[in-house]
């Protein structure tokens, strides 16, 4: 059984290994992870993928009479088998460069001359951990997830082999095993002013992410804002089930030889769902909602497209608890949701968030709610 956490360590760089570690004279430590330059599984289904579609194509241009629709509804399979290469040749080609300094860990991605950069600074501990990227003939694939208290994170390595994985999880805890405490966040530092909601407790840190911030009000309390990430998946999930469906519905048209019907009552039940899954993902797409933490109340915003879309207020004696339950799970990571409950209410903060973001958050509301 593969059981995450269950691994053995690995104290000695693999003999197939092509990782160049070097130390610089000012004390950083970098691993240079060269590109594998070998096939991987999404470029080789990429490559099935647009060889059907292409086929299809030359079996319907080939025919006597083109429909115009029928074309139009193959143009998003060949974009996802366009997709799939893109993301196939990037994931071959992809070199990267893991650099720990003594006050940031910076990890710095090179594909088609272009070049990402992300940085952890070291003001708190950083955690390291494996996670499963994904799974591959029924086996989970490892990756290195790097992680701080405030929720700010580093994720690469799944083109390692799980012996590279393992030694560079044993290499990056003895390097990251002392924080430096220099580089912590002070209360009087910019970007932490009125972070404090009673001065006789210490402040916390604050959240910057691209779902999901908190920042602390100069005026006194804080401010949530909540990005909703599932009306795209919804919205593409459908899309994808109902152009299946339709690919049985018009075999004919598309000139797929011997295939059986679709019963009617059966294409209804599938489109109704499909379309059902469109209908919640536009929904929820573009939806951000705020939530603002006064001395006395609690007011929600709700936004769509930067529309306004909803507004609620209620007092802080409305509520005497803040609760972080369990909401699912993504490659085998748990997520969290956490909500504001009273005697009367119950107001939903976020849903389907990391253990460290949904545990800084409720940190936050516990303090408030005092």
């Amino acid at each position: 059984m593969n059981v995450l956490g269950s691994e053995p360590e690995v104290h000695v760089q693999p003999s197939s290994s092509k990782i160049v570690r070097k130390e610089e004279q000012d004390g950083s430590v970098v691993w240079l992870m060269p590109a594998k330059k070998m096939p991987n599984a999404l470029l080789l289904f990429g490559l099935v993928w647009s060889g059907f579609v292409g086929f299809m194509l030359l079996m319907m241009l080939g025919g006597e009479s083109v429909a115009i629709p029928m074309l139009l509804f193959m143009i998003p399979f060949v974009a996802v088998g366009v997709g799939m290469l893109y993301f196939g040749i990037r994931k071959m080609l992809m070199e990267s460069l893991l650099v720990v300094h003594a006050s940031e860990v910076c990890l710095i991605q090179k594909v088609f001359g272009k070049v990402k950069q992300k940085t952890l600074k070291r003001g708190s501990k950083i955690y390291v951990e494996r996670y499963v990227a994904y799974s591959q003939n029924e086996q989970p694939v490892y990756g290195l997830h790097l992680h701080t208290p405030n929720g700010e994170e580093l994720k690469f390595g799944s083109r390692l082999s799980r012996d590279e994985v393992g030694w560079m999880l044993t290499q990056l805890r003895e390097e990251l095993s002392e924080p430096v405490d220099a580089q912590a966040p002070q209360a009087s530092a910019p970007g932490y002013a009125g972070a404090a909601l009673l001065e006789d407790q210490a402040p916390l840190e604050e959240i910057e992410h691209k779902a999901l911030t908190l920042k602390a009000l100069p005026s006194g309390g804080f401010q949530l804002m909540v990005k909703n990430k599932l009306g795209l998946m919804f919205l593409l999930i459908g899309l994808t089930f109902t152009m299946i469906m339709s690919l049985f519905v018009f075999a004919d048209s598309l000139g797929i030889e011997n295939a059986d019907p679709v019963p009617a009552f059966l294409a209804v039940i599938f489109y109704m769902v499909g379309i059902g899954l469109m209908i919640v993902g536009w929904g929820r797409l573009g939806r951000i909602k705020y939530v603002e933490f006064t001395d006395y109340a609690v007011k929600i915003h709700h936004t769509k497209f930067g529309n306004a879309r909803g507004y609620q207020e209620y007092s802080k004696s409305d509520f005497d608890q803040c609760q972080m339950s369990h909401s699912g799970s993504v490659n085998n990571q748990p997520r969290y949701q956490v909500s504001l409950l009273g005697e009367h209410h119950k107001v939903k903060l976020l849903h389907f968030e990391t253990i460290q973001h949904a545990s800084q958050v409720e940190a936050w509301v516990q303090q408030w709610l005092g």
